[in-house]
C-alpha cells in the first residue's frame, strides 16, 4: 500500500509527541501489521536526527525529541550515528570542479558487449537476471514481525539497593519476545502538561527508556528484550507536572 501525505505527516507528529493519546494507539497498532507505515516510521526516525543535528526544528520539537527518542539506547546510536557521517563531511569537503565524462547507459553497454564480444554478453545477462529475480524476492519476503509482550505495572515507594525491597510483578515472557510494552499506573490522575521521563534500573546501571505514550491515568514505555534478561528490574518514572514539582516513581518487576 502507498502512503499518501497524511500518513507521512502522522508518523512524523507521532516521532515529535503531537498527536492525542488516540492517535497514538491507532499508529502503533498499525505499526505493528502496515510494512509501508513501518518502513516510512523508520526512514523518518532518520530524517528527524538529521534536522535536530542541523538546528531545523522549532525549539519544542527539539526539546521534546531530545527527552524522548534521543534519549533512547536507538536514539542515541542514530544520534551518534549522524555526528560521525556530518564531522566526516566536513573533513572531506567534495570538490569544488566537477569533470563530467560522457558514458554510454547501461543498455548502450549492453548492446555494445553483444556486438563485440557475444559471449560476455550471455554472462553479464545472467548476472542482471539474478540480481533482478533476488531483489524481487527480497521485496516480496515481508519482513519478520517481532512480538510484542504487553503489561501492566504498579509503582511503589522508589528504592535502589541489593534487598528483597517491595513485591514485585512477575512478568512469564514468551521466547519470541522482541519489545515489553509496560502501562505504567499513576498513583493519581497527572495534570494536563505533565512530561515524562524514563529509566531501567538492574540494581548495577541504569539506562533510558523510550517514552511512547502517556495519558492522565497511566504512561507508556518500550523496551527491547535484549535489554531485559531473566532478572529483577525497577522502571524509575520521573514526572515533571507544570507546577515543576518533579516526582520519581518506581515500577518494580521480575522476567522469567
Amino acid at each position: 500500500m502507498v502512503l499518501n501525505n497524511h500518513d507521512q505527516a502522522q508518523i512524523r507528529q507521532y516521532l515529535l509527541g503531537k498527536l492525542d493519546d488516540a492517535e497514538q494507539e491507532k499508529i502503533e497498532e498499525r505499526l505493528m501489521v502496515e510494512d509501508d507505515l513501518f518502513d516510512e516510521f523508520e526512514a523518518s526516525k532518520d530524517e528527524l536526527v538529521e534536522e535536530y543535528c542541523a538546528g531545523d526544528l522549532n525549539r519544542p520539537e527539539r526539546e521534546w525529541f531530545a527527552s524522548h527518542y534521543l534519549a533512547s539506547p536507538e536514539g542515541r546510536e542514530r544520534h551518534a550515528f549522524a555526528l560521525t557521517i556530518e564531522h566526516m563531511r566536513r573533513r572531506n569537503p567534495e570538490p569544488r570542479t566537477v569533470v563530467t565524462v560522457d558514458r554510454p547507459s547501461f543498455f548502450e553497454w549492453l548492446r555494445q558487449i553483444a556486438n563485440v564480444r557475444p559471449w560476455a554478453f550471455g554472462a553479464a545477462a545472467s548476472v542482471v537476471l539474478v540480481l533482478f529475480v533476488g531483489y524481487i524476492a527480497i521485496r516480496l519476503i515481508p519482513p519478520r514481525q517481532g512480538q510484542v509482550f504487553e503489561a501492566t505495572l504498579t509503582s511503589t515507594p522508589a528504592k535502589r539497593g541489593d534487598g528483597e525491597g517491595p513485591p514485585r510483578t512477575i512478568l512469564q515472557v514468551p521466547a519470541n519476545t522482541d519489545q515489553l510494552k509496560l502501562r505504567l499506573q499513576l498513583p493519581k490522575p497527572a495534570p494536563a502538561g505533565t512530561r515524562y521521563t524514563a529509566e531501567l534500573d538492574d540494581r548495577v546501571n541504569t539506562s533510558a527508556v523510550a517514552v511512547v505514550g502517556s495519558d492522565a491515568q497511566s504512561v507508556t514505555v518500550l523496551i527491547p528484550r535484549k535489554q531485559l534478561p531473566r532478572n529483577w528490574y525497577s522502571v524509575e518514572l520521573i514526572t515533571t507536572p507544570p507546577s515543576g514539582n518533579v516526582q520519581r516513581l518506581s515500577y518494580p518487576f521480575t522476567v522469567e
